[in-house]
């Protein structure tokens, strides 16, 4: 945070918040009794929430506050390939995507203790949001 030269004080804090939940359904594809290939389809939901408060000392506390928030939910498509060695190790490759669509909310709000509200902005926007997930892994 960048503060003024004749600034006595300032501090922030940062919160971030990501929800995901996914309800779907598994088939295998191909596979015997060392190998296998798997399908996935089904839908996600996901969250974003963001707030920052801003406080600094400028002959008087000046407070800055943002917050940011997004939900989302659509269809969810992936593939995993789990594979067995001869040593009796498992080795696994998870991939998935999704589009989700949701609204963005944000919010901005400067407040002087001596001037009061001095600024505000907000927006709102529907979006689509590409989310992908890749899992390697080993058991």
């Amino acid at each position: 945070m960048r503060v003024a030269a004749d600034s006595l004080n300032a501090a922030g804090v940062y919160d971030v918040d990501f929800e995901t939940a996914d309800a779907g359904y598994t088939r295998t594809l191909s596979g015997d009794w060392n190998a296998r290939l798997n399908g996935n389809l089904g839908f996600r939901y996901g969250g974003l929430s963001q707030d920052l408060t801003a406080q600094q000392q400028i002959l008087g506390d000046v407070l800055g506050n943002s917050s940011i928030n997004f939900a989302g939910y659509g269809p969810r498509a992936g593939l995993d390939y789990e594979r067995l060695s001869c040593e009796g190790m498992l080795f696994y490759c998870r991939g998935a995507g999704s589009l989700l669509a949701g609204r963005f909310e944000s919010a901005w709000q400067q407040s002087s203790v001596f001037a009061g509200p001095q600024a505000a902005a907000g927006i709102t926007e529907d979006r689509i949001v590409p989310q992908f997930d890749l899992e390697l892994g080993a058991g």
